[in-house]
């Protein structure tokens, strides 16, 4: 039963949150078939449904995918990182950078990233590279907990408040981009910009560099004061004109045991 408030929305989370329509159904199938036929390794079906959605059935895509996952995991070994390695050192390295944000008034649900506290020269290690990118994959999985979440997308905020060019590096944004924007089965819908610094063109040339165009125009550069038009008080930290005050590991905590249980059920064979 995950009949529990989602910890990033008001959502209610139920069985059917991960009922597959038909289509979404043969998509699967399909996909998986395809990947069975191209010596892939098996994935759950949670998993199979979400990249076969996210691909919109098309098989190519989703094979793409499903490879590009393998990749990650045989560069960084994701896999054989724990959640709490890979949360210790983030805590450490890395303090308050990522920001808990609930259900945006679109209905999405997503997380923050306070990005004058990233130091890039921070990653130095293979080790350090591999907490990273076990960190990204346990953030999108806890803002995808369901099925529905899946389909529905997420929307990201980057606090941009002292932004400089210490802060940028395109050598470890393109590698991050590989992780979130080629591999993972995510629909990145919206990405909010959020105090945008007077280098703002310069970043978003660089971005340019190794996002794909339909993420590119999904960029939004805003001021604080017009976070009320995306998210309410209560789903924003203060920093960002709110009033939420969770820790952003313990609300993500909350998310992926949501995750798990969806992909038991899945697993349980009933969708």
């Amino acid at each position: 039963d995950l009949s529990a408030a989602s910890p990033f929305g008001t959502w209610i989370v139920s069985i059917a949150m991960n009922d597959l329509t038909s289509e979404e159904e043969a998509w699967m199938e399909e996909l998986r078939a395809a990947a069975i036929m191209a010596g892939l390794q098996a994935q759950s079906r949670f998993w199979m449904a979400a990249v076969a959605i996210v691909s919109k059935g098309d098989v190519k895509k989703g094979l793409k995918r499903l490879k590009n996952w393998e990749k990650v995991e045989e560069e960084y070994k994701v896999s054989q990182c724990s959640e709490e390695a890979a949360t210790e050192w983030f805590r450490k390295t890395y303090p308050d950078m990522l920001i808990p944000l609930s259900q945006s008034n679109a209905g999405r649900t997503g997380y923050g990233i306070r990005m004058g506290q990233f130091d890039p020269s921070l990653i130095k290690t293979e080790q350090d590279w591999r907490y990273v990118v076990k960190t990204i994959a346990l953030n999108l999985h806890a803002v995808n907990p369901t099925i529905s979440h899946v389909r529905n997308g997420i929307a990201n905020i980057a606090k941009m408040t002292g932004v400089g060019f210490k802060n940028i590096s395109p050598s470890v944004e393109r590698k991050m981009s590989a992780v979130y924007q080629d591999a993972f089965p995510v629909r990145i819908k919206e990405i909010y910009m959020v105090d945008p610094p007077s280098i703002l063109h310069w970043i978003l040339k660089v971005a340019s560099l190794f996002l794909k165009k339909k993420i590119m125009e999904r960029l939004h550069p805003i001021p604080v004061d017009q976070m009320v038009q995306f998210w309410d008080a209560a789903s924003v930290p203060p920093d960002l004109g709110g009033t939420l005050t969770e820790d952003f590991f313990e609300m993500r905590a909350r998310g992926l045991a949501m995750y798990r249980q969806s992909v038991a059920e899945m697993e349980g064979g009933q969708n």
